[in-house]
């Protein structure tokens, strides 16, 4: 190591530490990957998986404000780095130069990583794309890759949405075909891509359409604040906000085309829409009901099969020719899948595997003889998979068991560190390579797999089950759910402090110890969205009852935040039911009241939320009522949140008197606990109920006790200070108070300080440049409402065109920072 290196080192590898777990910097992290000569799946360099872990856990200890966690991740991820760079000189020490350059760059980065980015650059426009991985080995299907273009372009000039409707039995390549049309096609495809698996998950179950829509709204990266509850709503949203953007919709494993109807607008909101359709049905109702082309996808012929085996398997002239490779080709019957993952084990299999797989799949054939079509398909890649399995070294092979394990098929590294903690960080790794290599695993991100396909994981599962002990399977799910548990709980402390139900004493010591970003544990969450609600199902499915509820319990405020309401009452569904298992009443009451909260929340007539949320609350009331003796605590406590839910919910429902009466149960019922936050609370719900009841001065006294309350706090809450000062704000304007309004809206701002969320800032601009409209400040009015518009627009939310709508009206036709909609 050269003099100037060796001075750059210690700062330079702390500079790349602080780098490295920012967003910001992607430069400095994409020339760390090329170093290292990692790629992605679409061919961008990112970090070697065990460096990238290790970024994770130290960027979600700060995000959490754990200070503890996250010096001990920095100083390991430090550690990491300067090992990894070591080794890399040691084996390419012609890299010195890029490397003394690197670091040199990532000092000068961190010094100058001071200016806050602007409103535009924290919130930019959300597009979501459909990852499509390259196709190097593709075979066939041109005749139909063409027939999509036809349809799609017919279907633009006639001005109606392209619905193409692939069908084919499992593993025949439906999924790769619209992929590659969407590969082909990518540089007139720029608007959103939206997919969905909408077939059953590994225990039998679909998902909820609704639950679907509210996911891809937040992918879209609309507001939780404008998320409706019925579902209607909500395609309604979805249109709005992708109208006019050329939206291109995956649903993979279409079942029934009422799924369809449930997900995709009417065919003239979105006139220019692409909509790609995959089942292994027949559907005539997709025709019928949407125009769509059927597009049948058959088995590959025995030469373009060939093609695809020799292409995957790496496989020289002579080896392609032998009669073990077209026992295998025929073996497979066109079945892609099966080819990809023979090849795929092939290429990195010994001498001598090709024979192997071909008996195996002679055998596979003659069985198979006498079964429905459907068997063949499952058996045939199963036969195909398990050769290969086979040869997997005993510690790969142990991680794909393992992995077959957990409850979805994607999953991050950290959950397989939780999962085998008897296995190093390198043979981890090194066995994700090799499932890789092999075709089973997909790279997703630099800490996110998934298995290549369903059916994989599938045979994986299937392989635990027959190899695997009933101790050695208990312990592994033991593991993931308890991982899944300290994730949820960690998070739900950093991001309240309300009061929770917590047997096990854990929530003391994970409370923040340094400033937390909110916003980073919810992203963080929402990533793994889908994995954690299916956690809490393995762990009520698997007896674990009590981790159940209270990974139930531990994701009460991440689903308050981002308002996925379908998934949110599913989780707590799950976790009353794993709360009645146990002896624990006061686990079952807290799972009531979470689940009535849940309903109350979302308060869709449609389906039923009022009267599921007043069972909840009253079941959670019942259960601690504590007759003939004094209530603890936590019972007091409990009844007050279930009765505050209820006042909630009479609000909704056009009862402003007896949300009162519920208010004021709900203070009497803590009796003398100390609880500042929850009375200020209580103040700012009587002031806002007063207001619907048109009690002006009622309210006027409530809303600005309430401020004051949340002033009083250590530290103030600013943000509630500022939502009691813009009630206030709207009861005096209802009242006629346009001076007092104007004057709260004023206050509402100053009170937050800059420091508030963008839509709650523009929700108070919004009003104040409506007060300054109606009082004639022309000026003022396009001031404020322009400001909100941009705000708006740069959140996604629909709200922006209400502001744009009221600049026209109050602005005397200016539209200061861009045209009115």
């Amino acid at each position: 190591m050269d003099a100037e290196l060796a001075s750059l080192w210690g700062p330079g590898s702390a500079a790349l530490v602080t780098l490295l777990v920012t967003d910001t910097f992607t430069s400095v992290k994409a020339r760390l990957g090329r170093l290292f000569g990692r790629t992605d799946p679409v061919g961008e360099a990112v970090l070697p998986g065990e460096l990238a872990e290790a970024g994770q856990d130290l960027a979600a200890a700060r995000a959490r404000g754990d200070s503890e966690a996250a010096g001990s991740a920095a100083a390991a991820l430090e550690d990491a780095l300067r090992a990894a760079l070591t080794t890399l000189l040691r084996e390419r020490p012609d890299l010195a130069p890029q490397l003394r350059d690197l670091l040199a760059e990532a000092i000068g980065q961190e010094r100058t990583a001071t200016a806050p980015p602007s409103l535009a650059a924290q919130h930019p426009a959300r597009l979501p794309r459909i990852t499509v991985r390259p196709m190097r080995h593709y075979q066939n299907n041109e005749d139909l890759l063409l027939r999509m273009d036809t349809v799609v372009a017919e279907r633009a000039a006639a001005g109606v949405p392209a619905f193409l409707y692939l069908t084919g039995i499992p593993g025949i390549g439906k999924d790769a075909l619209a992929r590659r049309w969407l590969q082909r096609n990518a540089g007139d495809l720029t608007g959103p891509q939206l997919e969905a698996s909408l077939g059953r998950d590994t225990r039998g179950n679909p998902p909820s359409p609704a639950a679907v829509l509210e996911g891809w709204l937040r992918r879209l990266g609309v507001p939780v604040q404008d998320l409706p509850a019925e579902p209607a709503d909500l395609l309604g949203l979805l249109a709005r906000t992708v109208h006019g953007r050329r939206a291109v919709f995956l649903l993979t494993d279409v079942m029934t085309p009422a799924q369809v109807r449930q997900l995709v607008p009417e065919d003239g909101e979105l006139p220019d829409s692409v909509v790609l359709l995959t089942s292994r049905s027949l559907l005539p109702g997709l025709v019928g009901g949407f125009d769509a082309e059927p597009l049948t996808v058959g088995p590959l012929d025995g030469e373009h099969s060939r093609r695809l085996l020799v292409g995957v398997g790496r496989l020289d002239p002579d080896t392609a020719g032998t009669e073990a490779v077209r026992q295998i080709t025929a073996g497979c019957d066109g079945l892609p899948l099966a080819l990809v993952a023979v090849g795929a084990q092939l290429a990195v299999g010994p001498p001598g595997l090709a024979e192997e797989v071909a008996a195996a799949l002679s055998r596979a054939a003659t069985r198979m003889d006498a079964l429905s079509a459907d068997m063949d398909e499952d058996m045939s890649v199963s036969a195909a998979l398990t050769p290969g399995y086979r040869d997997l070294d005993p510690e790969t092979a142990r991680v794909y068991r393992s992995l077959g394990l957990h409850p979805t098929a994607e999953f991050e590294t950290d959950v397989l560190r939780a999962a085998l903690p008897d296995m190093e960080l390198a043979a981890r790794h090194r066995a994700l390579r090799r499932l890789t290599a092999a075709g089973l695993v997909q790279p997703v991100s630099g800490t996110r797999y998934r298995f290549a396909h369903p059916l994989i994981h599938s045979h994986a599962l299937e392989r635990a089950r027959t190899e695997e002990t009933a101790a050695a399977r208990d312990r592994v799910t033991d593991q993931v759910t308890a991982f899944y548990l300290e994730v949820l709980e960690r998070s739900e402390a950093a991001l309240s402090g309300r009061h929770r139900h917590d047997p096990a004493g854990v929530y003391p010591g994970y409370a923040p110890t340094a400033p937390v970003d909110e916003a980073a544990v919810v992203a963080g969450l929402e990533r793994r969205h889908d994995t954690l609600c299916q956690a809490v199902r393995l762990a009520h499915e698997a007896g674990r009852h009590e981790q159940a509820w209270r990974m139930a319990q531990a994701m009460h405020t991440y689903f308050l935040k981002t308002r996925r309401h379908t998934d949110w009452i599913r989780v707590h569904q799950w976790g009353v039911a794993s709360a009645r298992e146990t002896n624990d009443l006061l686990a079952l009451a807290r799972m009531h009241f979470e689940t009535g909260f849940a309903h109350q929340d979302r308060c869709s007539a449609d389906r039923r939320d009022p009267q599921e949320a007043r069972t909840h609350l009253d079941a959670a009331m019942e259960l601690v009522a504590a007759p003939g003796r004094t209530p603890t605590e936590a019972e007091r406590r409990t009844r007050s949140s279930a009765l505050e839910a209820l006042g909630l919910l009479a609000a909704k429902m056009g009862a402003p008197h007896e949300a009162l009466a519920r208010i004021d149960q709900a203070a009497e019922a803590l009796g003398g606990i100390a609880h500042p936050r929850g009375r200020a609370l209580f103040a700012l719900h009587r002031g806002t109920f007063h207001a619907l009841a048109g009690e002006h001065d009622l309210a006027e006294a409530q809303l600005l006790a309430a401020h004051d309350g949340f002033a009083a706090l250590a530290p103030p809450n600013r943000f509630n200070q500022a939502k009691a000062l813009t009630r206030y704000a709207e009861d005096r304007r209802a009242a006629g108070l346009t001076a007092a309004a104007l004057d709260a809206a004023d206050r509402a701002l100053a009170a937050l300080d800059g420091q508030g969320t963008p839509y709650q800032t523009a929700d108070i601009l919004l009003l104040r440049g409506t007060l300054h409209g109606e009082s004639g400040g022309s000026a003022r009015a396009a001031a404020d409402l322009a400001a909100a518009r941009d705000i708006f627009r740069a959140l996604t939310s629909p709200r922006a065109a209400d502001a744009a709508g009221l600049l026209a009206r109050y602005g005397g036709g200016a539209s200061p920072g861009g045209d009115v909609e």
